[in-house]
């Protein structure tokens, strides 16, 4: 196995709970026994267990065409109310926040509503210890969102990421 993804195949085998990433891996047979991870869709199923997330009702949006639909890839249900978790399978350590994710959560945050101010929260893979900052989004003096990035250490153990996620985002 590729070094670089060793950490990454231990949490899929924690996650899973069976084979491993035996339940990722491509249909057919590739040449030199490598192994494919959709890594986009195992930190979003990592995120969803580690946040506790159940039913996510979607957001509707309605065209003349056809209704579309967006949904975030977890709830975190809180004191103060529901708040849209999105796990972003990117090097946020080193780099901002793209305006196309800051749009998508500003989405999240007006539509889950948990309070006065509008808030949703990014779940990003790290391999420093875990962060947090805050973006806040403003139009002349009126916040219109407030977005937390989170950035977990994938090298301790889910189990006490969750518990440690979980208090980032009750805070």
């Amino acid at each position: 196995m590729n070094v670089h993804y060793f950490a990454a195949h231990n949490w899929a085998a924690l996650l899973l709970r069976t084979g491993g990433v035996a339940d990722l891996m491509v249909q057919h047979e590739l040449p030199g026994e490598s192994r494919l991870l959709d890594m986009f869709r195992l930190w979003e199923s990592v995120v969803h267990r580690m946040v506790g997330s159940t039913t996510i009702s979607p957001i509707h949006v309605r065209r003349p065409s056809g209704t579309a639909y967006f949904r975030p890839d977890a709830v975190a249900r809180l004191s103060t109310g529901t708040v849209a978790v999105d796990a972003k399978y990117k090097d946020y350590d080193d780099r901002n926040v793209s305006r196309e994710d800051v749009h998508q959560l500003l989405t999240y945050s007006s539509a889950y509503r948990a309070s006065e101010t509008p808030r949703a929260v990014i779940v990003h893979p790290s391999e420093s210890t875990t962060t947090s900052e805050r973006i806040t989004v403003d139009f002349e003096g009126r916040v219109l969102g407030v977005i937390d990035v989170i950035g977990i250490d994938v090298r301790v153990h889910p189990e006490d990421n969750s518990l440690h996620l979980k208090t980032l985002l009750s805070s």
